[in-house]
């Protein structure tokens, strides 16, 4: 007979604020999305402002007291704007136009290369990798596209349907942003919620009215969202911004232009890029309303809700700033061997090394350095081109898969009439105190472009 039993379990879990989950879509947000966002949040928003300065430093004139000192639940508005005091942000430096700069890469890799190199990045267990791959080599290389079915991946890699649903939405955080989506509907979906755009109306125009947009039947969507056809035009104008082929770029053959998040200079100081970010400050018609003793409590609260999120939204600018620069710093201090030796000097490097280092989350590490770009004196690189694998040798120290590449190819480009084959490339490396397996030294020459030793011997 069954018996009934009530068990009492305890359990961890972290849940994030609004405020935390806001500022981590904020964080992972490229430059130009950045800027989307913005424009999205002083369209929705109508306690926020801009002016004509740049971002740097958020302060208030209240005493000294900064942003960080204030939370939704200790900001007095009234008293706040009775006393004529001002938030406001200045941008980092005067307003010049937004620089644009060319992406450099010593390898550009193809689209399926440049995924599994970030699917190696996330903390996956083997067989989920295995799943990635195969997913990704169902990818279309032209919009970026995933063009295979889930039931068919689950049987090739014998996974589970859920499985392989869950590697496809890991694949959907990476770049290019909209990657491994199903159709245009599910890729325009990933990019809005990489924006941290929660509008209703939006959701909904993609969702159930995008066949209506196509056909400019913008009154039709007005009126069926219940909404002004003021603000459909703008949401519409919003989704024009969207990349709807994300892989667009990497069938393109002219070079990828960026604007840098990240500056270093010729000695190694690094500097967050917030040239292009423009000066927001809190509306001076919100200060004059919630002066007004006519407005009912309701009305009052609603302004005091508008504010309060403003405020949130330019402390998580900001925070924004400091997090990559911390990040950043630590990422060039194990890496300061790459100024004066480019990519030879790149020492092994893992999401997992930052995070021990700056005491940050590994989820939050990669949502970073995820569509972000660092100009150095070199040229313009991802942040993610400094997270180098590798190996050990036989004193413990790691060596860079950059590396063991170099020395497979100077080992290659120094063999004479006699090709070498891979076991004797793994012989050698070993005599140099490098163990690395047979297939991982075919695969980095396969990388590297060069063919097997068989197929050399016939060229020469």
């Amino acid at each position: 007979m069954l018996k009934q039993q009530v068990e009492v379990k305890t359990t961890q879990q972290m849940i994030l604020s609004p405020f935390l989950r806001e500022e981590l879509k904020i964080l992972q947000l490229q430059n130009l999305n950045l800027l989307d966002r913005i424009d999205i949040e002083l369209m929705e928003n109508p306690a926020l402002e801009e002016e004509g300065s740049r971002l740097d430093s958020f302060s208030s004139t209240d005493g000294g007291k900064d942003a960080s000192a204030y939370t939704a639940e200790d900001m007095d508005w009234e008293k706040f704007f009775e006393h004529g005091k001002d938030y406001s942000s200045e941008r980092f430096s005067s307003g010049e136009d937004i620089e644009y700069e060319p992406l450099i890469a010593t390898e550009i890799p193809s689209l399926p290369q440049f995924l599994v190199n970030q699917l190696q990045l996330e903390h996956l267990s083997h067989k989920e990798i295995s799943i990635g791959e195969m997913l990704i080599s169902y990818i279309d290389e032209d919009d970026g596209y995933f063009k295979g079915a889930i039931d068919e991946v689950a049987a090739i890699t014998s996974a589970t349907p859920e499985e392989v649903e869950h590697v496809l939405s890991v694949i959907q955080t990476f770049e290019p942003t909209g990657v491994g989506a199903r159709d245009i509907i599910e890729c325009l979906n990933i990019q809005i919620q990489e924006l941290g755009v929660n509008d209703s109306c939006l959701s909904e125009i993609v969702n159930k009215y995008f066949e209506e947009v196509k056909e400019n039947n913008f009154d039709f969507i007005a009126e069926k969202l219940n909404a002004s056809k003021e603000h459909v035009l703008k949401m519409i104008e919003f989704l024009k911004k969207l990349e709807p082929k994300p892989a667009r770029i990497y069938s393109c053959p002219s070079p990828k232009y960026v604007i840098p998040d990240i500056i270093m200079s010729r000695e190694g100081s690094i500097t967050v890029n917030n040239s292009f970010i423009p000066s927001l400050k809190i509306s001076s018609y919100c200060q004059v309303l919630l002066k007004n003793n006519k407005l009912t409590k309701e009305e009052k609260e609603y302004i005091k809700e508008k504010l309060n999120k403003a405020v949130e939204f330019m402390k998580a600018l900001e925070n924004r700033g400091s997090t990559l620069q911390v990040i950043c710093k630590t990422i060039f201090e194990h890496q300061h061997n790459f100024l004066p030796h480019g990519e030879k000097g790149l020492n092994p490097l893992t999401l997992s090394d930052v995070s021990k280092k700056v005491q940050l989350h590994e989820s939050t590490i990669s949502r970073s350095v995820s569509n972000k770009y660092v100009k150095t004196p070199l040229g313009t690189f991802p942040l993610k081109y400094f997270f180098i694998s590798g190996v050990k040798d036989n004193e413990g120290t790691r060596v860079s898969s950059l590396n063991i590449k170099t020395k497979i190819h100077d080992l290659i480009k120094e063999e004479g009439n006699k090709p070498l084959n891979d076991g004797e490339i793994e012989y050698l490396l070993m005599k140099d105190g490098i163990t690395v397996a047979r297939r991982t030294i075919a695969k980095y020459r396969e990388e590297l472009g060069i063919p097997s030793a068989s197929k050399r011997k016939k060229i020469k």
